[in-house]
C-alpha cells in the first residue's frame, strides 16, 4: 500500500491503538523485521496480524511481539483479545495452540485473557 493508504488504514482508524500495534526493528540494520497489530473493536479487541520476515523467523520474534502487545492490553481497558486463523497456516497454529488456542473445525480460535494467561506468553 501507499504511505497514504497505510495512514488511512492505521493511524486514522478509530480502532488503532499504538500501544498494541508494534513493529520489531533489527538494531544492526534498522530494518523492520516483524509486526503485530491488535484492533480495538467495539465488541472486543481482535488480533489482526502477526508477521515476521522470512529470514528472521523461528527466533521467537513473533512470540516476543505478541507478549509485548498482550502486556499492553489491560491498559486499554480490555479484558480479552480474540483471534482466529485457518489451520493451513502451520506457524500460526503452533503459536495459537501454545497460547491456549483451540481447533474448531477448520480454524483455530484463541481468546486471550490477560488476567489468566500472562505466564504462557514470552
Amino acid at each position: 500500500s501507499t504511505p497514504e493508504q497505510f495512514r488511512d488504514q492505521s493511524f486514522d482508524d478509530p480502532e488503532f491503538d499504538s500501544r498494541i500495534y508494534l513493529v520489531a526493528v533489527d538494531a544492526a540494520s534498522d530494518e523492520h523485521i516483524g509486526i503485530v497489530r491488535i484492533w480495538m473493536k467495539r465488541t472486543r479487541p481482535r488480533l489482526g496480524f502477526v508477521g515476521v520476515r522470512r529470514e528472521y523467523r523461528r527466533r521467537g520474534i513473533g512470540s516476543a511481539l505478541l507478549a509485548s502487545a498482550f502486556r499492553a492490553v489491560p491498559a486499554t481497558g480490555a479484558s480479552e483479545v480474540t483471534a482466529e486463523h485457518d489451520l493451513t497456516n502451520e506457524a500460526s497454529t503452533v503459536l495459537a495452540e501454545r497460547l491456549g488456542g483451540r481447533r474448531t473445525g477448520v480454524t483455530v480460535e484463541l481468546v486471550y485473557e490477560p488476567e489468566r494467561e500472562v505466564s504462557r506468553v514470552g
